[in-house]
């Protein structure tokens, strides 16, 4: 069967092919590093975006000690894979 009419006009969109996915990823040089300085504003950012909350005041005194806590990440750009 013939096609009758070809249409060459495109709908128009939002401009967000995703409208559920968040547009606010800031560039990897402006990510703030967590610290002791700036944990609690951290911990609000993480609440914020996972909708979970922590709640301090249920500790039952465990404190974890983070001295010797290695800070390095290192990412490949080709992906490996290690057995230890």
């Amino acid at each position: 069967k013939p096609q009758d009419h070809c249409s060459t006009e495109v709908p128009e969109g939002s401009g967000n092919p995703n409208p559920t996915a968040s547009t606010s990823n800031p560039p990897a040089d402006q990510i703030e590093t967590p610290s002791l300085d700036n944990i609690l504003s951290l911990t609000n950012r993480f609440e914020d975006i996972l909708r979970v909350t922590t709640n301090s005041d249920k500790s039952n005194g465990v404190e974890a000690d983070i001295s010797n806590m290695e800070t390095a990440i290192t990412a490949s750009p080709t992906p490996t894979l290690r057995i230890h």
